[in-house]
């Protein structure tokens, strides 16, 4: 019995605290730029960029006199932030929507939403709720749970 209430000391010890939650916020864009950090992000249209709803893409994200595109197209708002760098980005083509993550430090597309209809509406600061899907919960480390 002592092993074992000294076993689950030592793992008690060792565990790693509840990490604090991704601090995650709505972006507002101005047109067809989003800032954000160090960052700002320009996305593409052939139509006015500045008086769309929704542009065509790719998304231009730059900083510190680099540039990089993310391979995503027909974006539209909500955009949120998640941590520092982390980029949730709204698609849609036809009435299905995709919430894309971008790393906007070299454009990588993290990972792609279930299919869904309407906007995504974040819930409690670290869940996105999408109609017609499951909600997917946002771990500290700014990443998705796997719905």
């Amino acid at each position: 019995m002592t092993r074992l209430l000294a076993l689950l000391a030592a793992l008690a010890l060792t565990a790693p605290a509840d990490a604090a939650p991704c601090p995650v916020t709505p972006l507002q864009n101005h047109g067809a730029d989003l800032v954000f950090g160090a960052f700002k992000a320009h996305m593409v249209s052939d139509s006015d960029p500045g008086n769309s709803a929704a542009w065509e893409g790719p998304l231009i994200i730059s900083a510190g006199g680099k540039s990089c595109e993310a391979d995503i197209s027909i974006i539209t708002p909500p955009f949120f932030l998640a941590g520092a760098h982390d980029l949730y980005v709204t698609t849609y083509s036809g009435s299905e929507s995709t919430q894309y993550l971008v790393d906007a430090r070299n454009c990588h597309v993290l990972w792609a939403s279930p299919l869904f209809t309407g906007n995504p509406a974040l819930r409690g600061g670290d869940v996105f709720i999408y109609p017609d899907a499951k909600p997917v919960r946002i771990q500290p480390d700014c990443r998705p749970a796997d719905p």
